[in-house]
């Protein structure tokens, strides 16, 4: 992307530690639904941006769309899962 070599492993050490906080976000509140839709939209988002950026990327095993979209359902069936959970008396 035309980054200096230090300021690219800045953005990688902040972008690595922001993933975690919100990775920590559902150890904290597992039940909370929009956490699920952030994370739906953000995979999505990521997806895009590689697909624009490094096509190369979706070729291998374990690529950006398998593992994407994997992640992508499970957070879909979570969001099912607690609407039911709620909905139950």
């Amino acid at each position: 992307m035309g980054l200096e070599l230090a300021l690219a492993k800045i953005c990688v050490a902040l972008s690595g530690m922001i993933e975690m906080m919100f990775g920590c976000t559902f150890v904290i509140w597992p039940r909370a639904i929009i956490l699920h839709q952030l994370n739906i939209l953000g995979l999505a988002g990521l997806l895009l941006l590689i697909m624009l950026t490094n096509p190369l990327q979706l070729t291998p095993a374990f690529n950006p769309v398998v593992m994407n979209m994997a992640m992508i359902v499970i957070s879909m069936l979570a969001i099912q899962i607690l609407k039911l959970k709620n909905q139950q008396p």
